[in-house]
């Protein structure tokens, strides 16, 4: 009886400090997750034309309310690319509980990942991350991809910007390549 209670214990210790730790370590080594709320989400994508199929890849996706959100409005195909492991797997597991099938989600590095399929490529990365993202964007995107940026803009992408809304918090940079 001692046995099977310590190990009952001791399993969701252990879990939350290595959640703890990973959290500790990924908030040095990447981005803090800060989720965009849902109604600057469904006001951002009503200014730009989605198409049933279009892939939206979502860099540094969090937990995937972004792609679920639009697979389920607009039948979007979606990538998330997330760094976290905590993050990756909760957008893993609530897309399979959702039974949401059109998107995908890979752990890793999102500068490490192909752009180029991409209709719509959506991000709330710190300004550190931007000159990384431009510069994959330009050279990967085809003419016409649709760039969103939530909070920060793009200081190099002036002449690209068809939308702006300036928030207190959370302001929406919409750029099209």
């Amino acid at each position: 009886m001692d046995f099977v209670f310590t190990v009952f214990l001791i399993i969701p210790v252990l879990g939350l400090l290595f959640f703890a730790l990973s959290l500790l370590y990924f908030s040095y080594t990447g981005p803090l997750f800060v989720p965009t709320p849902k109604n600057i989400s469904e006001n951002t994508f009503s200014k730009i034309k989605i198409n049933q199929g279009d892939l939206v890849v979502d860099l540094g996706c969090g937990d995937g309310r972004v792609l679920e959100y639009l697979a389920k409005k607009y039948q979007t195909k979606g990538l998330g690319v997330e760094i976290n492991p905590f993050l990756y797997l909760i957008a893993l597991v609530k897309s399979k509980l959702k039974k949401i099938k059109n998107v995908k989600y890979v752990r890793g590095d999102f500068l490490k990942t192909n752009l180029s399929a991409a209709n719509i490529v959506y991000f709330y990365a710190i300004p550190k991350y931007l000159p990384g993202i431009i510069k994959k964007v330009d050279s990967e995107c085809k003419k016409g991809t649709i760039v969103i940026s939530q909070r920060f803009a793009v200081k190099d992408w002036e002449n690209k910007m068809f939308f702006k809304e300036i928030r207190k918090s959370n302001s929406t940079f919409i750029y099209k390549i």
